[in-house]
């Protein structure tokens, strides 16, 4: 069976204000939720603007009222966040975290042990980010700063670079010079002086012959 209009009405009595701010709203909210609504016309009576828009649809009581407390609460909602700088919050947490909110918010509301926890500790936690950046920071710098042990390492089948070449070149041509300068002792002592050149001594000039030739 329908309910009557009047009846109608009043399950909206807590729209309290008319302004058009209401009307965009009210609208809004009926098109959100799938009911077609017509050119508003009624000045200063936007509960009866509802109510003209369920008449055609003719819903139970249940369902029109199950719709009505729903609006309210949407509209109730409105107008706590028009009068105060809030905003709402929806979040999971973990089971044992939700039973210890619970538990501090036996004689004060959630948002207000929330609200409370933050800015007790809103500075602390701050800090500590900035300490923990601070941390990473100088670790990077660090790992920057280091040399790169794998180009230090030269590998084994990698071509010498051309100062290590330099550098066995000078210390070759080194050992060359004093192979060359013990030779010349072995021959002006045999020349200059006439000392036998036994078989040792020739022995030890022609090892250091062919190790300087063979370099």
């Amino acid at each position: 069976m329908p309910i009557p209009h009047p009846e109608l009405i009043k399950l909206f009595d807590f729209l309290d204000s008319d302004t058009p701010a209401t009307i965009n709203w009210v609208q809004r909210y009926l098109t959100k939720h799938g009911i077609s609504i017509s050119h508003y016309t009624y000045q200063g009576a936007v509960k009866q603007y509802i109510a003209e828009q369920f008449i055609p649809l003719q819903p139970t009581h249940a369902d029109i009222t199950l719709f009505a407390q729903r609006m309210g609460n949407a509209w109730r909602i409105r107008k706590h966040r028009q009068k105060k700088d809030v905003v709402s919050l929806s979040v999971s947490l973990d089971k044992s975290v939700a039973n210890k909110l619970s538990r501090m918010s036996k004689e004060q509301k959630k948002a207000d042990v929330v609200s409370m926890l933050i800015k007790e500790n809103f500075q602390e936690f701050v800090a500590e980010k900035n300490r923990q950046k601070a941390k990473r920071t100088e670790e990077k710098r660090t790992l920057t700063m280091q040399p790169d042990q794998a180009s230090l390492m030269q590998p084994l089948n990698q071509p010498p670079s051309e100062t290590t070449q330099v550098l066995n070149q000078s210390n070759r041509a080194e050992e060359f010079r004093e192979a060359m300068i013990h030779l010349y002792d072995i021959i002006f002592c045999a020349n200059e002086k006439g000392e036998p050149i036994d078989d040792q001594t020739l022995i030890q000039a022609t090892k250091i012959y062919y190790t300087a030739f063979n370099k």
